[in-house]
């Protein structure tokens, strides 16, 4: 589907922003290279980025090159750490206007799901028909995807960067993790408000990362490889 299709249909569903959530690592060389980028090319560029677990599914389907984004926090609507990092990047969905020349999907279900021999209807929403009937706002197995994106997602949408806070134990690596950030989006001359996230008293993060194992928080907010 194109872009402006996706942008209408995700708009009717009450969508107005887009989340693509990572590493500190990745994000990082994100905003050195000055956008989002997808697995693929950062490997091409050879710039540092965590490795993930849906790394080799991503590769077996096609979709390695794909940028994804949620349609809703996730961390927010389910009370706990987001599986893919501490990093939000907070998009508008106006962000979909300029990417006219991509391909842009919304998946049926997480490719962790797909199977061989799946056809791309089957994967994929094909019309703002199937999308209105078929899609609702804040479902973790529906992401909107960028296919065969081979440069750097441009920052001229993103709102805010929202980093997860792993308590006071580590509270080390959120200021280095933040500094980092703040330091980066300066030099490229980003002006972006990177706030640090305020959790509900339901949220399950802090006790996930004050009693995981050390290595947990350390993984997702280490500053380099």
């Amino acid at each position: 589907m194109n872009a402006l299709q996706v942008k209408r249909s995700l708009i009717n569903s009450g969508v107005d922003k887009l989340y693509h959530v990572n590493t500190v690592v990745t994000s990082l060389s994100f905003i050195n290279q000055g956008g989002l980028l997808s697995r693929q090319t950062a490997e091409i560029m050879g710039v540092p980025q965590t490795p993930q677990s849906s790394d080799d599914i991503d590769r077996e389907f096609g979709i390695y090159n794909d940028i994804f984004f949620d349609s809703v926090d996730i961390h927010d609507r389910a009370k706990r750490p987001n599986d893919y990092g501490p990093v939000m990047f907070v998009y508008s969905v106006d962000v979909l206007d300029t990417l006219t020349e991509y391909d842009i999907c919304i998946t049926r279900d997480n490719p962790i799901y797909w199977e061989d021999g799946m056809q791309d209807n089957e994967k994929y929403f094909s019309s703002e028909q199937e999308i209105l009937f078929g899609f609702s706002k804040g479902d973790f197995n529906k992401h909107i995807t960028v296919r065969n994106i081979s440069v750097p997602l441009p920052f001229n949408y993103l709102e805010e960067i929202v980093i997860d806070d792993p308590g006071m134990e580590h509270i080390e690596l959120l200021n280095k993790a933040k500094e980092s950030i703040e330091s980066s989006l300066n030099i490229i001359g980003i002006r972006v408000p990177v706030n640090v996230r305020k959790c509900s008293l339901n949220c399950s993060c802090l006790s996930k990362y004050t009693t995981s194992n050390p290595g947990y928080a350390y993984h997702r907010f280490k500053t380099q490889l």
